[in-house]
């Protein structure tokens, strides 16, 4: 007799091996490659663009003034000058102005009430105001959103006098 047959069962069909399919993963690179050529190009116009606005816009400095020179109408004076005053970096919005009664400061001094020393340095060197006479002196509630108080000393006619010829 001859040689018996190995006899195999098989329950299912096999499947024919197809060749991968390359389509699917050659679409999602294209898109991967366009999507991150559109992100480096925002990016790049984005930086560019700050370079060019960063000195357009001024920045908007709440302010409070108090007159404790005792001179009267020093107050108004220095108000109606910061509110005239635009210049590239600043512009003054005075929100408050009063005077101390029976008080005499000496010298004129900027109190810091928002906590940006940088920004006080650059007022305080625009005001012709030393930056030893600067004080952080921050406001537990500012509610009016102060960013610095000058209060006026009994310099405050040279001071006037100062910004007049700038």
């Amino acid at each position: 007799m001859g040689k018996k047959l190995k006899k195999e069962y098989r329950f299912y069909r096999r499947k024919p091996e197809r060749e991968k399919e390359s389509g699917f993963y050659g679409i999602l690179i294209i898109l991967l490659a366009i999507f991150v050529f559109v992100y480096g190009f925002s990016f790049v116009k984005r930086v560019g663009q700050k370079e060019k606005n960063s000195n357009i816009e001024p920045r908007g400095v709440r302010v409070q003034v108090i007159d404790g020179s005792g001179t009267h109408g020093a107050c108004g004076d220095v108000s109606s000058f910061l509110k005239e005053r635009k210049t590239k970096n600043f512009i003054f919005y005075v929100v408050d102005k009063f005077d101390l009664p029976d008080s005499l400061v000496t010298r004129t001094i900027l109190l810091d009430r928002g906590g940006k020393p940088k920004l006080m340095g650059e007022i305080a060197d625009f005001l012709g105001i030393q930056k030893k006479r600067v004080i952080y002196k921050p406001l537990k509630d500012n509610y009016r959103d102060l960013d610095f108080t000058l209060v006026l000393g009994a310099d405050v006619e040279n001071i006037l006098e100062k910004w007049k010829r700038k």
